[in-house]
């Protein structure tokens, strides 16, 4: 963990809608991509829940120093680019 920040992805997604996003292809795209955290799969879909998470990729980003727990800043989606809408990545969202 770099300046306090960790990373850790988590898949909720169907792979009965979503069959690309098993755990199989989770693990070849961390490989290809060359993740440096972990990639879980959350087959129940419980986590995502718990976090009321409402489209894919979510992001929440918790910050903590000595005198406070881990407390959410922020919570919602990176930008509004999907894989399908092309879109540009710009990571718009998180400046706000």
């Amino acid at each position: 963990m770099q300046k306090g920040l960790a990373s850790i992805a988590i898949s909720s997604n169907s792979i009965v809608t979503y069959p690309k996003d098993g755990p199989e292809y989770m693990a070849e795209e961390a490989k290809k991509f060359k993740y440096s955290f972990p990639y879980l799969y959350d087959e129940s879909q419980e986590v995502a829940k718990a976090f009321r998470a409402v489209c894919t990729p979510e992001f929440y980003l918790f910050k903590k120093d000595e005198q406070r727990k881990f407390e959410l800043f922020y919570h919602g989606q990176f930008d509004d680019s999907r894989p399908s809408n092309n879109v540009p990545v710009t990571g718009r969202d998180l400046s706000r």
